[in-house]
């Protein structure tokens, strides 16, 4: 084209147009850029439409009606191996569609909750495509359980990480290129995957021979920075679309928002993935959050409370911070007599693997863990989940939580927190792109008192909720929680002074302390409540100081403090749960939200011999407990029988026990009940003083108890239930268990708040416990293991809204405790009931009716004029029915 031997002219000016083509080929270049990019965008619009079109876009029906079907050709194979090597029966909610997907060579993405069966829908097409599925995992601990159970169904499957012994490498290594081989499943790291090119060698070679027929990528979450738990290596899996491009990618996770999920696609190069997502909520499971005690004793005094008696003989996880709280933890519960084991990732495999065996098969009912134990985990009956503190997002509680009740009974999930978990947390996570606003998302979830647990995260996965679906499934929903919007201007004022303590560098917990001194008329877990609620709402916030040995979290003003702090009539104001807000807060309360349940002990059918009654000075006992205004109108005695028999011929003085009930009668009538009479059945008599209420009466429900012994108190429950007015509900036999149901009224104390009942040998059972669960549902019902024989009432009883009188014997004070621990745990952490100690163990002989405080003081001998000897010998004492009611509850008449 150009003659050779130009001269200096030419050659410039061919440099020149030579410099010209290079600026337009780098031009065009960029302009091919452009395109490919624009090309990539169009095609993943044109697999977007494509899919909605198809119906297999998230949230579409038309997904389900597409791949959940039996119109496959492989589906009989399917079901056979699902039957004969998995040893199941039926697929569950989205398994059958998911293999159809991956039996189709569809790339999915598969968002199901923990416990929904995810490791089927790769593990059953490995065995079906009789090849190699290579499984990625970022847990060891998680493979390990996975490679135990496949063991079991005699699925062949391994693992390569750093432990791996080097005859086994060498050995699965062939495996991967050997057709012959009988190898399903390979288990690797992401790490193990990203540093080994020998693995990835082989892997090449597999799939050049066709063996490599499926790549599964378990917790895909991790893929994305936008996701609770982003591991850098799991970047390398980019690759393996690129690498692998006719083998089927599928990507399993029980959690992902919409954010996370379009992250996963761009990133593993699979922009038209089929998104399979799950029903979110699991019905069974309640939900409920507690602000922890702050002394550690105390804490495990809970704890233990817990697990020795709600959850008596059940199997549960509790999930620590770090591995040291596991291992102080779990030798603390052991000290208390309860069967526990810990595990975390830095314990030796085989010790780890024994605890993991042992709590499978229940020779410990508890496992004391980090967040390294549970995923795959195949334990479907654990009844509760404990977290020990904060989780570290709303992912990860809603996993964690999630490995209770697999087997669809009821379970609970219950999270402890307190202010410190935060800075905890937060000096641990700071550097990670979307570390702190997932840990501020769980701190709201903790601190919210009037929203919906489940709500809460529905609305962070982006899922559409119905309120009624909680069906009282979590704390606020079934305790209907009352705020106050109170002005917190003052509070917060008095922080920001305080954050400037010691050049601005003042830790959280510090600041509480220091204003939490300053104003003595609240309490700490409110001052602990305002700082969280302050940092949440961008008053306050925390600065990070990094040191060569650690990072600290100072609280220091927000941004939403600049320039206001000094605007004297900025106004802050804070719905906050009324049981935080003290009675001496002096503070302006701009308006009341309450939604209380009222409820009292004038509900209860009650079981009342003679009486001496103290009359209430003023609203004041004696002993200076508040007593409130009870409103009773009616009560029910039966009269003494004509005759009464009894064995060994004792005689029974009738004449004294008229003029005991007259007493009684008289005491009623001027406290402001009318006295309405009832006929006696013939013999009458009864088996216990002041006990054994016939029915559980409350908000207008009689559940009629079950005695375990027939004869009188039968016939005594049904004189007098036969006349009420209210919903009468009769006691089964025997539970679903066939095991047979006793409920005594004297095991059942109502306090208005919650309903304690007690178990014993020879009173109420568990299933009798269970009766009045489902019965009264809107209300806490709390089984206590009671330390004697005797009634739960013979301990403690209700005399006021927030008095109990208890015996003073150890057992009775033991009761008291257990219902004190409860309060701490579960409902109001500032309410305490107060207590009124009885010389005698007779507790239930105490009972308050509208300002008179009703008290029993004679011995049983003298009422029914025989001595206690023989009332041992025959068990039987006189006792008369009294129905107390209030002014609003209709009688039927009685005659």
């Amino acid at each position: 084209m150009y003659a050779s031997g130009t001269d200096s002219t030419t050659r410039s000016k061919l440099s020149v147009e030579l410099s010209q083509l290079d600026e337009e080929l780098e031009k065009i270049e960029g302009e091919m850029r452009a395109l490919r990019k624009r090309k990539q965008t169009l095609l993943e619009k044109k697999a977007q439409i494509e899919r909605f079109i198809a119906g297999q876009n998230v949230g579409n029906k038309n997904l389900l009606k597409i791949w959940d079907s039996d119109d496959f050709q492989w589906i009989e194979e399917c079901r056979c191996v699902l039957r004969d090597v998995f040893k199941l029966n039926n697929f569950r909610p989205l398994q059958r569609a998911v293999i159809n997907a991956v039996l189709s060579k569809e790339d999915c993405l598969v968002v199901m909750s923990t416990g929904s069966g995810k490791s089927l829908c790769y593990q059953l097409p490995a065995v079906v495509l009789k090849g190699i599925a290579l499984v990625i995992s970022p847990l060891i601990a998680l493979i390990e359980d996975q490679l135990r159970q496949l063991k079991k169904l005699g699925i062949a499957a391994a693992t390569l990480n750093q432990s791996t012994a080097k005859e086994e490498v060498n050995r699965i290594q062939t495996a991967l290129t050997d057709s012959k081989a009988s190898l399903r499943l390979l288990y690797v790291t992401p790490e193990k995957l990203a540093k080994s090119k020998r693995i990835m060698n082989r892997l090449e070679k597999c799939n050049e021979m066709r063996q490599l027929k499926l790549i599964a990528i378990d917790e895909v979450h991790c893929c994305s920075q936008w996701g609770h738990d982003f591991r850098p290596d799991f970047k390398f899996l980019n690759v393996l679309k690129r690498q692998f491009q006719n083998v089927p990618l599928i990507g399993l996770t029980a959690t992902a928002t919409n954010d996370v999920i379009d992250d996963v696609k761009n990133l593993l190069g699979i922009p038209a993935a089929v998104v399979f997502r799950a029903d979110f909520n699991r019905p069974n499971l309640h939900y409920s959050v507690c602000q922890k005690p702050s002394s550690d004793a105390e804490f495990l005094d809970i704890l233990v409370e817990l697990i020795k008696t709600r959850f008596a003989g059940l199997s549960g996880i509790i999930y620590c911070f770090t591995r040291k709280e596991c291992e102080e933890l779990t030798e603390s519960l052991r000290v208390k007599g309860i069967k526990a084991a810990h595990y975390h990732a830095f314990l030796d495999a085989d010790k780890r693997n024994v605890a993991h065996e042992k709590w499978l098969n229940g020779e410990i009912s508890v496992i004391i863990a980090t967040v390294a134990f549970g995923m795959g985990i195949d334990k479907p009956d654990v009844r509760y989940v404990i977290h020990h503190s904060l989780a570290k997002s709303l992912e990860n509680y809603y996993q964690e939580s999630g490995r209770a009740g697999r087997d669809g009974a009821e379970a609970y999930c219950i999270l402890f927190y307190r202010l410190n978990d935060l800075f905890r947390q937060s000096t641990m996570i700071c550097t990670e792109k979307t570390g702190i606003r997932n840990l501020y998302s769980m701190l709201s979830y903790c601190i919210q008192a009037t929203e919906c647990r489940r709500s809460i995260i529905a609305e962070h996965f982006n899922v559409e909720w119905n309120l009624s679906l909680c069906d009282k499934m979590c704390d606020v929903c079934s305790k209907n929680n009352s705020v106050e919007c109170v002005d917190v201007t003052d509070y917060w004022r008095l922080m920001l002074e305080a954050s400037k303590t010691d050049n601005n560098r003042i830790t959280g917990m510090k600041l509480a302390e220091l204003v939490w001194k300053k104003i003595s008329s609240v309490n700490r877990e409110l001052i602990e409540f305002l700082i969280a609620k302050l940092i949440l709402d961008g008053y306050l916030k925390e600065d990070f100081h990094f040191t060569p040995y650690s990072i600290i979290s100072y609280v220091v003003p927000g941004e939403r403090s600049v320039g206001i702090d000094r605007k004297l009539d900025y106004r802050i104001t804070f719905s906050i749960p009324s049981k935080l807000v003290s009675a001496n807060w002096k503070t302006e309360l701009v308006s009341r939200k309450r939604r209380l349940h009222r409820g009292s002990c004038e509900h209860f059918l009650y079981r009342i011999s003679t009486c001496s009654r103290v009359k209430a000075s003023g609203k004041r006992l004696i002993a200076g407990f508040e007593i409130i205004d009870m409103q009773y109108t009616h009560a029910i005695v039966v009269r003494i029988p004509s005759t009464v028999k009894m064995e060994k011929k004792i005689k029974v003085d009738l004449a004294l026990a008229e003029k005991q009930l007259e007493e009684l009668s008289e005491t009623l009538r001027e406290a402001g009940v009318d006295i309405i009479e009832l006929s006696p059945e013939e013999r009458c008599v009864q088996q216990s003083l002041f006990t054994g209420d016939a029915a559980i009466c409350i908000n207008g429900t009689a559940l009629i108890t079950r005695p375990r012994k027939n004869g009188s108190r039968l016939l005594e429950i049904s004189n007098l239930l036969s006349q009420l007015a209210w919903q009468v509900i009769e006691t089964p036999r025997t539970s679903d268990h066939n095991k047979e149901v006793v409920l005594e009224g004297s095991d059942v104390l109502y306090t208005g708040k919650e309903i304690f009942v007690g178990i014993r040998k020879n009173g109420t059972n568990m299933e009798g416990a269970l009766v009045v669960a489902r019965t009264f549902s809107d209300l806490a019902v709390i089984p206590i293991i009671l330390p004697g024989n005797q009634p739960l009432r013979h301990y403690v009883s209700l005399i006021s809204a927030n008095v109990l009188a208890v015996g003073s014997s150890r057992e009775a004070k033991q009761v008291v405790q257990i219902i004190f621990n409860f309060q701490r745990m579960e409902r109001e952490a500032t309410f305490r009931y107060k207590t009124l100690t009885l010389k005698h163990d007779e507790a239930a002989n105490c009972l308050n009716v509208n300002d008179y405080v009703i008290y029993r003081l004679d011995t049983p001998e003298t009422m029914v004029g025989v001595t206690a000897g023989e009332l041992t010998k025959i068990g039987s004492h006189l006792s008369r029915f009294v129905l107390l009611t209030m002014k609003i509850k209709m009688l039927k008449s009685l005659w």
